[in-house]
């Protein structure tokens, strides 16, 4: 089921989520993150890596969906293990106020130690920058922060014309 995406300002998107201890109790809130991120792909023709963090529908535990290079990761309790070391700026958008873009320093990779939908223990290495920022990206949500929080303090946010995401 199609969800709204909570807009940047909500407090939730500012809170820690719980980790997840009961994972068949989640099964609503993995379904609902599959149908808002469907429903972005389609409305919006993403091809890029993307992803949602249960804390955008409203639900503050520890799991995000994210969609590269045509696979799926379901991804509970996640945990960067290991870093590259070497941060790059990268340009990021957020599904919660859809219509800017910035540039947050990332590390070019990671690894991440997460649990799949079952519960059962994973790893996923992002050797490049693209998988690599969108799981930083995701992690931070469930932390409750938003790629804006890892930017200069200077720097601006830039504005992308686009259908706006409200209303959703």
């Amino acid at each position: 089921m199609r969800r709204t995406i909570l807009p940047r300002g909500n407090n939730i998107l500012h809170t820690p989520s719980a980790e997840i201890t009961d994972f068949a109790a989640i099964g609503n809130v993995i379904t609902d993150l599959r149908g808002t991120l469907d429903w972005v792909e389609t409305r919006y023709n993403f091809t890029r890596a993307h992803g949602i963090a249960a804390p955008q529908i409203g639900a503050l535990i520890r799991v995000s969906v994210i969609r590269y290079q045509d696979k799926e990761y379901v991804l509970g309790n996640p945990v960067i293990v290991e870093n590259s070391g070497v941060k790059e700026e990268i340009r990021e958008g957020c599904l919660s106020f859809f219509e800017e873009r910035g540039s947050p320093e990332r590390f070019t990779a990671v690894t991440v130690d997460y649990q799949d939908e079952e519960g059962a223990a994973q790893t996923l290495e992002a050797p490049n920058i693209d998988l690599a920022s969108i799981l930083q990206h995701e992690i931070d949500h469930l932390d409750g922060l938003l790629y804006t929080s890892r930017m200069a303090p200077d720097q601006e946010l830039l504005h992308w014309d686009s259908p706006p995401m409200a209303n959703m």
